[in-house]
């Protein structure tokens, strides 16, 4: 079985690899449908290499069997989805964290900012045009005439964060 989990492991730093050397050379215009088709195409790629590479039992602990193939093919699938999941944390974090974003502009800038360098570089107004187009490009929401609606999606998603930041006890909008 621990075949599956260096295969999968491989399989994803592959796609890692492909990841940074597509978005290093072209970034493409809508990057999350890129790099979510990308984990797709090599999620499909450990399939084939699992279900067509010999499966050598290396560590026999379990028989070699449709039964043993199976766990180990189940072991690695998941392995293979929370390593996309955790690494999708990490894209995310650099994608949309705003204190991200000033801390690499401040390094960029040569270690220091003003707060009216900072103000004009991340208008509030500009960061929330772009978290509600990213909401209407993720169904979350819709727009009509200027004015945002929940859509289905988006009232199950807001139920569940409403319910996450009570439980926390979240401040407002945090």
């Amino acid at each position: 079985m621990i075949e599956s989990y260096l295969l999968s492991g491989g399989v994803f730093f592959l796609f890692l690899l492909t990841h940074a050397l597509v978005f290093y050379h072209r970034r493409p215009q809508e990057p999350w449908k890129a790099v979510s088709r990308m984990a797709k195409l090599f999620f499909l790629v450990y399939t084939l290499l699992f279900f067509t590479a010999p499966f050598p039992n290396l560590f026999l602990l379990m028989a070699d069997s449709f039964a043993a193939r199976a766990a180990a093919y189940a072991n690695g699938a998941v392995l293979y989805i929370f390593l996309f999941f955790s690494y999708a944390q990490v894209y995310f974090l650099l994608d949309r964290s705003i204190s991200g974003r000033i801390l690499t502009d401040m390094f960029e800038a040569g270690g220091s900012a003003t707060e009216e360098e900072i103000r004009r570089r991340y208008d509030p107004h500009a960061l929330q045009r772009r978290r509600l187009r990213d909401m209407v490009y993720g169904g979350h929401i819709k727009e009509y005439e200027g004015t945002f609606a929940l859509t289905p999606k988006g009232k199950l998603l807001a139920r569940v964060f409403h319910w996450g930041k009570k439980i926390l006890h979240l401040y407002p909008g945090g």
